[in-house]
């Protein structure tokens, strides 16, 4: 009498993110499209994120994000936009028993 068990392991790329390059923009030009240039591979999702306190409109979209910078945001100059992505989540297992 035997028994055999086996389990399959299923790799999985890890995510990438692109924010793109850097954008200038008048102070009054108010909502800015964010997502020229950027992309994101191998992703569940996706957020932009910013060290300003300028709100997003689609913050979850790699083509109709855009940032609309606050007061302080153009009083200090610059923002920095942050893209992240989440990586694909697998559950996946194979058990094959032979008695």
């Amino acid at each position: 009498m035997s028994a055999i068990s086996n389990r399959t392991i299923v790799i999985v790329p890890s995510p990438t993110a692109v924010a793109g390059t850097p954008i200038s923009t008048c102070s009054t030009t108010g909502s800015v499209n964010i997502t020229t240039g950027s992309n994101a591979t191998n992703y569940s999702t996706i957020t932009w994120t910013s060290n300003g306190s300028g709100t997003f409109s689609n913050a979850n979209s790699l083509t109709i994000a855009t940032y609309n910078p606050s007061s302080a945001d153009i009083s200090a100059g610059s923002v920095i936009l942050t893209l992240t992505s989440t990586g694909i989540l697998l559950a996946v297992m194979l058990f094959q028993q032979k008695l």
